[in-house]
């Protein structure tokens, strides 16, 4: 074929071509989408089955007309068609509630075999019950942030007048990038319109949908429902509140507030009957706003309970911002720890600032001082001089004091009076420990018939001022110390407690504790406290004082006597004394310092009470001869540090003894005295 031929024949068949494709264009529809949605038969299918409850049944779909899954709801097989109308109330309610919190209603219809059904957002993620149960990726903040987003959606409701009465974690579905979603409206409730409200909202009702539930029974769940909605009273949104505060308790605690049977979780919440969430977590430390958030919340009264929803949620964010809750009633303390945690960059460069400030005030005012500081150096060197001097003229009297007393005893030793010096000694320092009464007032009456102005026997006049001083008459002390001031240190106290005292009573007993304390200071007056305290006992009716007075003096000689715990009942006669640390009664008369004989026996601080049973059980007492010289009938050492009881045959009046079961084996039981009845308990 011809060159020019083939040519022609290629742009004819090119021709051909152009031809067949204007023809398929001219055929294409101009809105195929369109097109392909009107051929759609069956806008659901692929149906799958994802959740169920007591009434209705949920699948998951695709909807071929918008291209994506979603989630339809149906009725339960054995539900009445007197149901049908309630199921579509609970779509329209669901859909009147436009929030991002509240899960959105995109279609209601009724299939072909003639059941209502609707179709709802997807929900993708866990329920807060899931979320909860599985804490490990998860912290209190983020579900706290959570629950002020579920807040968020019940107060938008609450604001269109619709009541949710069945927020449970269950209902609560969180999705992995912080979405949250109220869902299951079924148990709503319109309580009441505003003016002007929309058309669709006229839709509903309040005396078609209000009081309707799907079952016909207890509307809620049992656990989270309020006292009022078991008793069938008012909802209102209050109740929603009691509900809110059962989930924020079970976020902090991981458990729900009311547990066991039906029964007896509705008694319990009928009357508050639940556990602090501080005292049952297990996920989390509770901190005390959140604790009191919940109580308050959770009152069984509902005018204890917030009286918003929004309330509620603040109070959240309060702590979540580092605030305190109203709740919690914080304290300026509580406030001033918050308020550094909220700003505590800002306070610590505030402090940094401060303390710079202060550190150079200090630094200026350090210079400025020192350039007096020899002046001052100077001067207080002048008055330390003075006052060395003039303490070296007191110690010079009083050793020229001392020396006329000493010369006086002497003298009244090698003449008529020596006898009188060694009774009145006798009575002051021995025989006072026995009757301090009747042996002071005796060596107060030898002492009283010298001459208190004879120089000879300044001894007499000092040593009746020291009688006085035992018998707390402080005045007569005074002035005799005045005439013959050998012992500087009682004259001076004298003085000081003249002015405390009354004239012919005894100090009070806090103020004598003073005093013993006073005296106390000096390792040598330990005799001088005994005698003080001895003869007090001998005029203090009051049974409590003079108990006191002896727990003072027991605490003096047992220096670790820890959780010290002293009863003593004077009726019957008995005293416990219990505590780690309690290892003596007395006072050795090897411990006394005085210038007359020592006492023959020890000294029991105890001596100004009168017991006949002593209770040393649960102490750490060990030394058992250490207790002789007490006329005891009955001793108790059960659960004591006593080991040896050998020197029970030195107890000739005890009847009973008390000791713990095992505590002894029978060679020690064995040394225990016949007339002693022993209890083992």
């Amino acid at each position: 074929m011809p060159d020019d031929e083939k040519l022609d024949l290629v742009y004819g068949l090119e021709g051909l071509y152009d031809l067949m494709e204007d023809g398929e264009d001219e055929l294409q529809s101009e809105r195929p989408v369109c097109d392909e949605l009107k051929e759609v038969t069956k806008q659901y299918d692929g149906e799958e089955h994802i959740a169920e409850g007591g009434m209705k049944r949920i699948y998951k779909v695709f909807d071929n007309k918008l291209k994506r899954h979603v989630a339809l709801a149906r009725l339960q097989n054995n539900m009445p068609r007197a149901a049908h109308d309630s199921f579509i109330r609970e779509a329209r309610l669901t859909a009147l509630l436009e929030h991002p919190g509240i899960i959105s209603v995109y279609n209601i219809g009724i299939d072909g075999e003639d059941m209502p059904f609707f179709t709802m957002e997807l929900k993708v993620g866990k329920n807060l019950n899931e979320i909860v149960s599985d804490s490990s990726g998860t912290s209190l903040n983020h579900l706290l942030e959570s629950f002020v987003r579920v807040c968020d959606a019940i107060s938008y409701a609450h604001s269109k007048n619709v009541l949710h009465l069945d927020i449970k974690p269950d209902n609560i579905q969180m999705g992995q990038f912080g979405e949250v979603k109220v869902c299951d409206w079924g148990l709503g409730k319109i309580i009441g319109e505003e003016d002007g409200a929309e058309f669709d909202q006229l839709l509903f009702n309040p005396d078609l949908l209000n009081n309707m539930t799907l079952s016909g029974e207890i509307k809620g769940t049992p656990g989270y429902m309020a006292p009022e909605q078991i008793r069938g009273e008012d909802k209102t949104q209050q109740t929603d509140i009691f509900s809110l505060g059962c989930v924020l308790y079970y976020i902090l605690c991981g458990k729900p507030a009311f547990a066991g049977g039906v029964q007896d979780m509705l008694a319990r919440t009928l009357v508050g009957d639940f556990l602090e969430p501080s005292l049952r977590s297990d996920l989390w430390l509770v901190p005390e706003s959140l604790n009191a958030v919940v109580n308050k919340a959770m009152s069984s009264e509902i005018d204890g309970r917030y009286n918003s929803v929004e309330e509620l949620k603040n109070e959240v964010h309060n702590y979540l911002a580092g605030r305190s809750t109203h709740a919690e009633k914080a304290g300026p303390l509580k406030e001033l720890k918050l308020f550094w945690k909220r700003n505590k960059t800002l306070c610590t460069l505030t402090s940094l600032f401060v303390v710079i400030l202060i550190t150079g005030a200090i630094v200026f005012t350090f210079q400025l001082q020192q350039k007096n500081t020899e002046l001052k150096k100077e001067s207080e060197r002048a008055e330390q001089s003075r006052l060395a001097a003039e303490k070296e003229k007191d110690l010079a009297q009083a050793a020229l004091k001392r020396t006329e007393n000493e010369r006086s005893l002497v003298k009244a030793l090698v003449d008529k009076r020596s006898i009188d010096v060694v009774k009145v000694y006798n009575f002051t320092d021995r025989m006072v420990f026995h009757n301090p009464k009747l042996y002071l007032n005796q060596a107060q009456g030898l002492l009283e018939k010298i001459e208190p102005l004879d120089s000879e026997y300044a001894w007499a006049t000092m040593q009746l001022g020291y009688v006085h001083f035992l018998k707390q008459q402080f005045r007569e002390a005074k002035a005799l110390f005045e005439i013959s001031d050998n012992d500087p240190e009682l004259h001076a106290l004298a003085l000081r407690y003249t002015q405390t005292s009354q004239p012919g009573q005894l100090l009070e007993v806090s103020v004598l504790q003073n005093l013993l304390d006073d005296l106390l200071e000096n390792e040598y007056r330990l005799a001088d406290v005994l005698k003080i305290v001895l003869y007090d006992s001998t005029q203090r009716e009051d049974a409590e004082e003079r108990a006191s007075l002896a727990k003072f003096l027991l605490q003096k000689i047992n220096l670790a006597w820890n959780q010290p715990s002293m009863i003593y009942d004077e009726k019957e006669k008995s005293l416990k004394l219990s505590g780690q640390g309690l290892v003596r009664l007395a006072v050795e008369s090897k411990q006394l310092h005085q210038t007359g004989p020592s006492p023959d026996r020890r000294i029991f601080v105890t001596g100004g009470l009168r017991f006949q049973t002593l209770d040393l059980s649960e102490s750490s007492f060990k030394h058992l001869e250490l207790l002789e010289g007490l006329k005891l009938k009955e001793l108790n050492i059960c659960q004591s540090e006593v080991q040896d009881l050998s020197a029970l045959e030195n107890f000739d009046k005890l009847e009973i003894l008390r000791i713990s079961k095992g505590a002894f084996n029978q060679e020690q039981l064995a040394l225990i005295p016949d007339y002693i009845e022993v209890f083992e308990q």
